[in-house]
């Protein structure tokens, strides 16, 4: 785990609804959070397991042990979890990583699902970490990041109920590699229903919506990145029927 001192963070970069607003303050917001709260890491994984799906895992077990010895949990779909081998199971084991396996990687009658090119198979798998109950706060990292210090503050905002994300190093307006939240299963259930119910389009986005506060697609926009922002920060009626 780096201990690195926190750099500043910018102003008026963060996104809500169609605009650039002033960033939560993390810190400030954890003060209202749990003393000892209950919490897990996540990782999820699509296709057949592998050894390097555990690439950052000794920053992993370092940053859920400064968590107070927060649980790491590996979301797989449950035919993907039948080909575990004994010797990735025991690298589980070793780490102390727990198998979260789940019924499906795409949500059920999903309205737009592209046979090919499409990443939204390994994208909206982490769906799944919105229903993890249990507790107070669930935290979703690609297997690549690297924890910097103490992840504590941003595990106490999200038990207070906020929903927590980052915009990307590429102009997108979320980046589907980290969120940050308090579980609860009507969250997934919202989550299928937009998915059941909204098309995506190139040019207009999700539910015809758009791409604003971007200027248009952005990478990432047909699958993860562009429909957890569409769900969780667009403020138009398709967001707000799920």
């Amino acid at each position: 785990l780096h201990n690195l001192s926190i750099v500043p963070g910018c102003t008026q970069c963060c996104n809500q609804d169609d605009k650039a607003v002033e960033c939560l303050d993390v810190e400030k917001c954890a003060e209202a959070g749990p003393a000892n709260g209950k919490y897990a890491l996540v990782l999820s994984h699509f296709g057949k397991p592998n050894e390097g799906m555990l690439g950052s895992i000794t920053s992993f077990r370092a940053a859920a042990d400064l968590l107070g010895g927060a649980d790491i949990l590996m979301v797989m779909t449950e035919s993907d979890a039948k080909h575990m081998t004994p010797k990735i199971n025991k690298l589980f084991q070793k780490w102390g990583v727990k198998l979260h396996a789940v019924p499906w990687d795409v949500p059920p009658d999903m309205k737009h699902y592209p046979k090919t090119d499409w990443c939204g198979h390994q994208d909206l798998i982490r769906l799944h970490v919105l229903a993890i109950e249990g507790y107070d706060a669930v935290a979703y990292f690609d297997g690549d990041c690297e924890f910097q210090g103490d992840v504590t503050p941003v595990m106490r905002c999200a038990a207070t109920g906020k929903f927590l994300s980052t915009n990307g190093g590429m102009g997108e307006a979320l980046n589907v590699g980290f969120f940050a939240v308090k579980p609860d299963k009507r969250l997934l259930d919202a989550s299928v229903y937009f998915a059941r119910e909204n098309a995506f389009d190139q040019q207009t986005g999700w539910g015809k919506i758009g791409w604003k506060p971007n200027g248009g697609y952005y990478v990432g926009g047909e699958c993860g990145q562009g429909f957890f922002y569409t769900l969780f920060y667009r403020r138009a009626e398709p967001s707000k029927r799920a």
